[in-house]
């Protein structure tokens, strides 16, 4: 059996700690990488949020017809295009709740403008902003 003189002993305890070092470096560094990821996605996270509350304060105050779908009253039989919600692509029914837009008149199912207009501000068939309505002083 071979016995560790001073110098093997001494050069073994430098590599063990440097080796320490570098793992507990390494550690750090990817505690600081997801801490900055998860920072990251919560900015983004808390902007899309108050792009939401703006949406829904915007979705009452811009929207000022509802109404309940009825074939042939609410949409003309030569303009069955329009009888279409072209952020589903499903037609609308008798009895559906719909929403239409105050500036182009579009209208569309209640629950899909709800949901475009949390992530939108505008009308999702010809653009038309709903902002401009709101300045303009047209509507309540």
């Amino acid at each position: 059996m071979m016995l560790l003189n001073y110098h093997d002993l001494l050069v073994a305890a430098i590599v063990g700690s440097g080796l320490a070092v570098y793992i507990l470096f390494m550690i750090g560094w990817c505690v600081y990488q997801q801490l900055s990821h998860q920072e990251i996605s919560q900015q983004r996270l808390n902007s899309s949020l108050g792009e939401k509350s703006f949406a829904s304060r915007s979705l009452n105050q811009y929207l000022v017809s509802s109404f309940k779908y009825k074939k042939g009253i609410n949409t003309p039989e030569d303009e069955a295009s329009d009888a279409d919600c072209v952020i589903c692509l499903l037609g609308f029914e008798d009895g559906e709740d719909l929403q239409q837009l105050p500036r182009c008149n579009h209208s569309f199912h209640a629950p899909c403008i709800n949901m475009w207009l949390y992530s939108h501000s505008d009308c999702p068939l010809c653009r038309e902003p709903l902002e401009e309505v709101a300045s303009e002083g047209n509507y309540p």
